[in-house]
């Protein structure tokens, strides 16, 4: 199953794209725009045996699907970058989601918002979540404005969440960015 936006397409990512997927996000350029020192010492650079917990196998496998899924993000027929959804809470229609770029010269195409565009429009169609949810740092601004570029909006967490995603987040400044879909 092939996810198509219209800038690129979003692959299942399979075990042998999880050891990409940790170096694009923590060994790359784009690393120090997101988290670990000097910038983010809140938020250090995870081990890749923490990265793995925290993406267990089933991201990399069909038994993700509906609970939590990585896509590696495809453009021109190169990888590009990493999505993946999980936290995911049925009763309220929401889900959580998370992209990085590769590097640096994958970033400023528009692939990051055509990813979550076209990831979101594949979990309302599948699943028949409404609600996407975002919670970078508020020092990451190239990624809010191209979360913003996808529809996001900042909201209040208090107002607009379920208590089970008011969470603080990963950052000291975590801010919640949601994209809400009228309800079919």
């Amino acid at each position: 199953m092939l996810i198509r936006g219209q800038l690129v397409s979003l692959r299942p990512a399979v075990l042998q794209d999880r050891e990409s997927a940790y170096r694009w996000m923590a060994e790359s350029d784009v690393t120090p725009l997101m988290m670990g020192p000097p910038a983010f010492s809140d938020a250090p650079v995870p081990s890749f045996e923490q990265f793995c917990s925290d993406y267990p196998d089933s991201f990399f496998s069909d038994a993700g699907d509906g609970e939590g899924r990585s896509f590696v993000i495809v453009a021109h027929g190169e990888d590009v970058g990493h999505i993946n959804y999980d936290n995911v809470s049925r009763q309220h229609s929401l889900a959580e989601l998370d992209v990085w770029m590769a590097s640096l010269a994958c970033c400023g195409h528009g692939y990051g918002p055509d990813a979550l565009a076209a990831l979101a429009e594949h979990m309302r169609e599948v699943y028949g979540f409404n609600q996407f949810l975002i919670r970078p740092s508020r020092r990451n601004y190239r990624a809010i404005a191209a979360y913003q570029r996808a529809g996001f909006r900042v909201v209040d967490p208090v107002r607009a969440l379920p208590e089970s995603h008011r969470d603080r987040g990963d950052y000291d400044d975590t801010i919640c960015l949601l994209r809400v879909y009228e309800a079919a």
